[in-house]
């Protein structure tokens, strides 16, 4: 996991988790909650990898 995925998931998941918080949820939502996020944004990361265009190789 890139150090990219990490700082996006923790930017995504402190807000939430927050506002699961104050709704009632407990810690092990709040888990399940960060580890949806993590890999969507490994899912996104990986995504964007596969758009990469490989550099061309000269003649």
């Amino acid at each position: 996991m890139g150090v990219e995925t990490i700082i996006a998931a923790i930017a995504l998941a402190v807000p939430l988790w927050k506002l699961a918080l104050t709704m009632g949820k407990g810690e092990g939502e709040m888990r399940q909650l960060l580890v949806g996020i993590t890999k969507m944004v490994e899912d996104h990361e990986q995504r964007l990898r596969d758009l990469e265009v490989p550099p061309r190789r000269g003649r």
